[in-house]
């Protein structure tokens, strides 16, 4: 695909009721990395430059870039493009390799995406220092309803750190934390704070090490969650006896348990 003659007067894309401007200098430059490396690029990464090159950005309202390597350089032509579709709901990186630097930088973008009803940033090896800038960001994104950061190692203290800024996601509905090395500490701090989201509906906590203190006090916390469907406990050594005290106390809960 060529470029567009960017010579001529700032084009306008109208999408709805907002005007994205797309200044000539912006196109030129976007135009230029895209001829130069689109041999290298990954076919989901070309579709969005040449979504932007034709100026037909607003015909998605997705980003699906999983599985892909952004490790390290093959983050930097995600770090041109993305900014331009801060319209979209949809930006799912799992699996693709970030990192801490690769979160921190997704991070610092995510001011511009206002829209964004989910974001998956699962199985990323995301640490205590990616999550810490992360979660710095979530005042921005107020219209969250998925969150998914299982499969990192961010432990309690990240964890901890997440909860601390969860109150900023009012509109959160489903939050997976599956597999983060968190123990019973973690879920405490969890428990305390989980009153901040009233809109959950379904949390994952599986492959997490709690004990019977912890998992008691969760059980607690658990009543303020009025719109709470789905629990999943999945290989977290919660004992059959709490299982079934469970299960009774919220019938309109599903738990997953084996």
């Amino acid at each position: 695909m060529g470029c567009i003659n960017t010579k001529k007067a700032v084009r306008k894309v109208q999408a709805k009721e907002e005007i994205l401007e797309i200044l000539p200098q912006e196109l030129d430059k976007v135009c230029i990395f895209y001829q130069e490396n689109k041999a290298n690029l990954p076919t989901r990464v070309k579709k969005l430059y040449t979504l932007y090159i034709s100026q037909k950005i607003f015909e998605t309202t997705e980003v699906d870039l999983k599985f892909l390597n952004l490790a390290g350089k093959y983050l930097s032509p995600i770090g041109l493009i993305l900014p331009y579709f801060n319209h979209v709901t949809t930006l799912n990186l799992w699996k693709t390799k970030l990192g801490d630097q690769g979160c921190i930088a997704i991070s610092i973008l995510l001011g511009k995406f206002r829209q964004l009803a989910y974001l998956s940033l699962a199985d990323n090896k995301i640490t205590i220092e990616g999550i810490t800038v992360f979660a710095s960001k979530l005042s921005e994104l107020s219209n969250l309803e998925t969150l998914e950061l299982h499969v990192n190692p961010i432990n309690d203290d990240g964890v901890s750190i997440l909860l601390n800024k969860l109150s900023f996601l009012i509109n959160l509905k489903i939050l997976h934390l599956d597999e983060c090395g968190m123990t019973s500490i973690g879920l405490e701090k969890l428990s305390n704070d989980i009153q901040k989201v009233p809109k959950l509906e379904r949390l994952s906590l599986n492959y997490n090490k709690y004990d019977e203190k912890s998992v008691k006090l969760f059980q607690n916390s658990l009543k303020s969650l009025k719109a709470l469907k789905r629990v999943s406990l999945k290989q977290t050594e919660v004992s059959e006896e709490i299982q079934e005290i469970l299960v009774k106390d919220f019938p309109h809960v599903l738990f997953a348990f084996a």
